[in-house]
C-alpha cells in the first residue's frame, strides 16, 4: 500500500502514514513465527520509509498488544477469555480500539509534525516489563 500510494503522498502538504504493527514484533510468542517476523519487518519498513520519504511524508507505526476486537471470536475465543488476557498487561485490562485509534489520530495530525520513524507501543505497559 505504501509503495502504491508513495507518489500521491509526496504531492500532499502534510502527508503522514501510520502502520499498525504489534507488540509481538518485540515480544515473540511460540506458534506465531510468521506473524512475529512480519510485524518486526513492518517496524523496520516504517523506519526505512521515514528516512526515504522525509521531509515530505512522515511515517510512524503503533504496536498494540491485546485489543478487544472481533478477531478474537474468529479464533474461537469468548469475550471472557479475551478479558482474562488483561492480566498479561501491567494496566490489568485489554486495550480498547479507541486506545489505539487515539494514538493513530495523533500521529496523523499536525500535532506530531516533528515525529517520523517512531514505533510506539500502545500496549498497557506490556513491553515495559
Amino acid at each position: 500500500l505504501c509503495r502504491e500510494l508513495g507518489a500521491l503522498l509526496h504531492e500532499g502538504s502534510s502527508s503522514s502514514v501510520v502502520n499498525v504493527s504489534s507488540n509481538l514484533a518485540e515480544r515473540a510468542i511460540p506458534g506465531m513465527a510468521a506473524y512475529n517476523a512480519s510485524k518486526a519487518a513492518l517496524n523496520q519498513l516504517t523506519r526505512s520509509l521515514a528516512l526515504e520519504w522525509a521531509p515530505q511524508v512522515r511515517v510512524n507505526a503503533v504496536m498494540p498488544a491485546v485489543v478487544d476486537t472481533p478477531i478474537h471470536a474468529t479464533r474461537g475465543m469468548s469475550s471472557e477469555q479475551v478479558a482474562a488476557m488483561g492480566e498479561m498487561h501491567p494496566m490489568k485490562r485489554v486495550g480498547k480500539p479507541e486506545d489505539v485509534a487515539a494514538m493513530i489520530v495523533f500521529l496523523l495530525s499536525d500535532a506530531s509534525s516533528w515525529m517520523t520513524g517512531t514505533v510506539i507501543p500502545v500496549d498497557g505497559g506490556m513491553l515495559a516489563g
